[in-house]
C-alpha cells in the first residue's frame, strides 16, 4: 500500500488484499498446502489459546497421584509424537535435486 503511485492504486493494493478484487481467495498450491498441513494449523491454534496450560494446571491440581502420572505420561507422548511428527515433514522434503543439472 506504501509503494502506491497514487490514491487509486493504493486502493487497488489494499482491495487485493482483502479479496476484494475478483480473484480466487486460494489456488491450487494453496489448497495443496492446507490439505498437507492442516493438522498442523489446528494444533497451531489450539496451543495457542489458554486450554493446554488450564488442563494441564487442573489435571497436576488433582489430588489423585494416579491422575497427575497418566497427564505427565500423554504429555511426553505428545512431545515425543509431535517431534517425530515433525522430522518425518523434514525427511520427505529432504529431496532436493540439483537444479542445474539440466543446463
Amino acid at each position: 500500500m506504501f509503494r502506491a503511485d497514487g490514491g487509486n492504486a493504493a486502493i487497488g493494493y489494499v482491495q487485493s488484499m482483502l479479496g476484494l478484487t475478483g480473484n480466487p481467495g486460494s489456488c491450487d498450491l494453496g489448497n495443496l498446502t492446507f490439505r498437507e498441513y492442516w493438522l498442523f494449523l489446528i494444533m497451531a491454534v489450539l496451543f495457542s489459546t489458554a486450554l493446554p496450560g488450564t488442563v494441564s494446571r487442573r489435571l497436576s491440581d488433582s489430588g489423585s497421584r494416579a491422575v497427575r502420572l497418566i497427564a505427565r505420561t500423554l504429555l511426553v507422548a505428545l512431545y515425543i509424537f509431535c517431534f517425530l511428527w515433525a522430522v518425518s515433514f523434514i525427511i520427505i522434503d529432504a529431496y532436493n535435486p540439483f537444479i542445474y543439472f539440466n543446463f
